[in-house]
């Protein structure tokens, strides 16, 4: 039994399927979509704020939208809107945004103002919390919907971390990111080499989403920000505190970074390449963090974690690859030494920067799960760094 469950979690998380899709619309069937959420989600609770974003990061409406119909256009909001011109109409004029516009500029005009009705919805109960938690979730996840025994929702990952985190009034709002990090069942896994679905479509879409949070998380007025993330998020939170991508995406020399007086970024099983922090001081903005950094990393990382490593035996069945194949993962399981030569770039490059002293949770096995760590006992360490002063 305990074979069978450890090679399902393989072929969960190292083999997604290559999807069957329209022409332009790669992998569109392994989407995660958000458009009934009202009716499938139950409402947030008021020490919690919910972010939905699709695959290229636009934001969803405060409207239902059936999943069916965004996978019926290629998983894209952007082009549901083209497709139904008078919900777009009726929700520029919801939005106040004028229908005069060309298509396309409605749209981005549109997508602007619904980042500015979560900021007013966010700021509304940050007034009640000391420090507000971003938490963005990883590879493969769906916050409702059809999933496999073994797999969890993202909703359900979310309540896992909370659960650990300080319980007296006041003291944190979290801001539940969720975001098309598309979704694989073992029975469909199987079949295929799959490291292209994390590669081509898991790591694009973070970035994307990654950069469009700078529409909305620098304008959080709270001085202290934590950013969550777990496994292939960390892509995303690097993405939106710095230019990670090297100036590859668009707008990322004009949207700004957060700016607040404190943000910790907690990076657990990061499914990076610690090269991404080569960039750590391409910021866009004007705050002056050279002199006095107002980010502090820390990194929760497990050198036996088979997902990151993308290597694993099964008894007589040997599966290998390398963190370092179809996406780099090679920060999160310190493939050979990684964790040390980040440490001693910091003290070079970035000597008015904190990287916290790294959370070794080699401990915990070959295990992958954002529960496993949160009930972990050295989780103490990890509230610690978040919640210091």
């Amino acid at each position: 039994m305990i074979f069978m469950k450890k090679l399902l979690l393989l072929f969960i998380f190292c083999f997604p399927a290559v999807a069957f899709s329209q022409p332009g619309c790669s992998y569109n069937n392994r989407s995660s979509f958000f458009g009934e959420r009202s009716v499938q989600l139950s409402p947030a609770p008021a020490n919690t704020a919910r972010i939905f974003m699709d695959k290229s990061g636009y934001y969803y409406p405060e409207i239902f939208i059936p999943d069916a119909e965004l996978e019926n256009n290629c998983s894209s909001l952007k082009e549901w809107y083209k497709s139904n011109e008078k919900k777009l109409s009726q929700l520029c004029e919801r939005y106040k945004v004028s229908n005069a516009l060309p298509v396309d500029e409605k749209i981005e005009a549109l997508d602007d103002s619904i980042a500015a009705s979560y900021i007013a919805m966010i700021n509304e109960k940050a007034k009640l919390f000391r420090s507000v938690d971003v938490l963005i979730h990883g590879f493969r996840k769906r916050a409702y919907g059809k999933k496999d025994k073994v797999s969890t929702y993202s909703i359900d990952d979310y309540q896992s971390f909370e659960n650990v985190l300080p319980k007296e009034a006041g003291s944190v709002l979290f801001v539940e990111v969720y975001w098309d990090s598309k979704f694989i069942t073992p029975i469909s896994s199987y079949k295929y080499k799959g490291f292209e679905l994390f590669e081509q479509a898991g790591i694009p879409n973070a970035e994307h989403v990654g950069l469009q949070l700078r529409k909305v998380i620098p304008s959080i007025q709270c001085d202290h920000i934590n950013i969550i993330t777990h496994s292939l998020g960390a892509k995303a939170g690097c993405e939106l505190l710095f230019n990670a991508s090297k100036g590859a995406l668009a707008n990322e020399s004009t949207l700004a970074c957060p700016a607040q007086k404190d943000i910790r970024l907690c990076l657990i099983e990061p499914a990076i390449s610690p090269d991404v922090f080569n960039e750590y001081y391409s910021r866009t903005g004007v705050f002056d963090y050279k002199a006095k950094d107002r980010y502090r990393l820390g990194i929760v990382y497990n050198e036996n974690d088979f997902v990151l490593l993308k290597s694993y035996n099964f008894g007589a069945v040997h599966i290998i690859s390398s963190p370092l194949e179809y996406g780099n993962t090679a920060l999160g399981c310190n493939y050979k030494g990684c964790i040390p030569a980040l440490k001693q770039l910091f003290t070079e490059k970035y000597p008015n920067s904190v990287l916290y002293e790294p959370f070794d949770f080699s401990s915990l096995g070959s295990d992958h799960r954002l529960y496993r760590y949160c009930v972990s006992e050295k989780f103490t360490k990890v509230n610690e760094f978040l919640n210091m002063e």
